[in-house]
């Protein structure tokens, strides 16, 4: 079985349980009795919801949160986009910059298309959650003018 061991002023050893969705372990602290334990990944609070379907000009950004309202920095916890093109080859990203870019590679790359599929979509998600430093908008843009667009974004200024 996997073991995570901890220091923080005491030692935590947990071990790996039979059920692959908790981990389970015995927790000791000083010299008192050992106590099972069970920590199911609880999910995540997010702040705000980003969604859009508007269908946009190439290389038109289209803002999901701006540099003035990151004062302190922001955690994406996830950003999707499908994005369609009537022809050609639809490539998409999710960009971290102080203004808007202007290409899929102006700025700091969050999250850019993997595939493309049947050479008219673009697709990109987030693979986990992503600190966005204070100063730094975050935007979506699209190589070529899009004819369908789903866009999705959870996201916490902190």
């Amino acid at each position: 079985g996997k073991r995570l061991r901890i220091f923080y002023g005491v030692d935590l050893d947990f071990r790996a349980g039979v059920n692959a969705s908790t981990i389970s372990g015995v927790v000791t602290v000083g010299n008192a009795k050992s106590v099972p334990v069970n920590v199911v990944d609880a999910g995540f609070d997010y702040g705000v919801s980003y969604k859009s379907t508007t269908a946009l000009v190439a290389l038109t950004p289209e803002q999901v949160f701006s540099a003035a309202a990151n004062v302190n920095g922001a955690i994406v916890w996830t950003a999707e986009a499908l994005s369609g093109v009537g022809a050609g080859i639809q490539q998409c990203a999710f960009i971290a910059k102080a203004t808007a870019p202007v290409s899929l590679i102006d700025g700091d790359v969050v999250s850019v298309s993997d595939f493309a599929f049947t050479n008219t979509w673009g697709k990109t998600k987030t693979s986990r959650p992503v600190k966005i430093p204070a100063g730094k908008g975050l935007y979506f843009i699209a190589s070529g003018g899009e004819s369908s667009a789903h866009r999705l974004c959870l996201y916490t200024l902190l």
